[in-house]
């Protein structure tokens, strides 16, 4: 197996993202990360007006948003041992050929709502296993600042997918209809598997006889007991929870905000593009920086994420609501430290079902938190629970930058 390999034993200065341009199979699998990411995101949205349009139910339309997040902790807690039981093209192919064939059911004019959202919910629960994957291929074939630069590289991706997702799918359900849009979404997910299995071919393979012998689901719940028997690591996974899930909350009230103060659906788009373009702009600035530098700015980070929403307590105007988006995305470049930290902090051979666990974990925090805001919502001003969430998560991601660990040094 060919590593890449740094120049000096000690630590970079900053992240670097050349190494995306120097190996074709890693272009091909970000390339068909963005594909499927954006066919999904556009999909969701037009779940949404599906569900909404045939039951008349605003609960239905917001399950669609919320339904496959929840089953990604039990995936990831229960499942994520097969990306090392099969080999990693295997595993990428077959997820990709799986949310394929689970979206062109979805788009099926004889699919009951019901049976919509269950296929929903199997799709996302598909999403560990495939990330877990990319993430084992990603562990055996980089160093560590080069795992750390394409994780953040991956990121950025999926921020702008978000974007263009909801707005060509917002456009699309209304020019062509929501089914068609989850065909493309079924259409995503064939490109996506055919550029993984060209690009996969010679990629390395970092499986140890161990784990191919090891019961999936053994391997997926020993992972789970580390993470939370492991002081530093439980530690790293409530400071990517918390501030995520806080911060998904206001997140998930955009519309409600942008109604509130009287605006549209581009009001919409420029606040979830403002909360993504802050988050790019945070992961480039960050990555420039020393190691140390980016250690020290950590917790600052983190409470940057939800300082700003305490400003929506005063039903901020459109482009006052857009710079504390910006602001707010932009602290979650701290996702850097954290991935640098699970790297560290677990063994080698742990890392790829820790890393399934704990950002399975994340996603399922932030369905909870958008259902439970959606809740609020209903009772409440929209601007009060997004600055409340706010306040809550400025407290919580407070005590947990409190509680001290001792990290250890990166695996070799």
């Amino acid at each position: 197996m060919t590593l890449l390999r740094a120049e000096r034993a000690s630590p970079p200065k900053a992240v670097r993202y050349a190494v995306v341009r120097e190996l074709p199979w890693l272009r091909a699998v970000m390339a068909a990360h963005a594909i499927s990411m954006f066919g999904t995101v556009a999909a969701d949205s037009a779940l949404s007006l599906l569900m909404y349009r045939e039951t008349k139910s605003s609960l239905y339309g917001a399950l669609a948003f919320s339904v496959v997040f929840v089953p990604q902790a039990i995936s990831g807690s229960l499942l994520g041992g097969f990306t090392g039981r099969y080999t990693t093209r295997t595993v990428l192919v077959g997820a990709n050929a799986a949310g394929a064939f689970l979206a062109a059911a979805m788009a099926s004019p004889w699919t009951p709502v019901g049976w919509q959202l269950a296929l929903a919910a199997v799709l996302g629960a598909v999403a560990p296993i495939h990330n877990g994957a990319r993430t084992a291929m990603l562990i055996g074939a980089l160093e560590h600042d080069q795992f750390l630069a394409v994780r953040s590289a991956l990121r950025m991706i999926a921020q702008l997918a978000v974007v263009s997702g909801f707005a060509c799918g917002g456009t699309l359900s209304v020019v062509a209809g929501p089914r068609v849009v989850l065909l493309g979404n079924a259409a995503s997910f064939v490109l996506a598997t055919l550029l993984v299995c060209w690009a996969t071919a010679g990629a390395p393979e970092c499986r140890s006889a161990a784990e191919r012998r090891t019961s999936p689901v053994a391997a997926s719940l020993r992972a789970v007991a580390q993470v939370f028997r492991q002081r530093s690591l439980r530690l790293t996974a409530l400071r990517l929870w918390l501030p995520a899930s806080f911060a998904a909350a206001g997140t998930g009230l955009t519309v409600a905000y942008a109604n509130e103060i009287g605006q549209g659906g581009t009001a919409v788009g420029l606040l979830l593009a403002a909360f993504a373009g802050g988050l790019v702009l945070g992961e480039i600035i960050l990555s420039r920086v020393s190691a140390q530098a980016r250690r020290r700015s950590a917790a600052s980070l983190i409470l940057l994420t939800q300082l700003p929403t305490l400003g929506f307590a005063a039903s901020p105007p459109l482009y006052v609501a857009i710079g504390l988006r910006v602001l707010s995305g932009g602290g979650f470049a701290y996702m850097q430290l954290i991935d640098s930290d699970l790297a560290q902090r677990c063994d080698r051979g742990m890392q790829r079902q820790v890393m399934i666990v704990v950002s399975s974990g994340a996603m399922a925090c932030q369905g909870i938190a958008i259902a439970v805001a959606g809740a609020l919502a209903q009772v409440g001003r929209p601007t009060l629970v997004i600055a409340g969430s706010g306040a809550c998560g400025t407290m919580a991601c407070l005590a947990v930058l409190r509680r001290r660990d001792c990290p250890r040094s990166p695996p070799a």
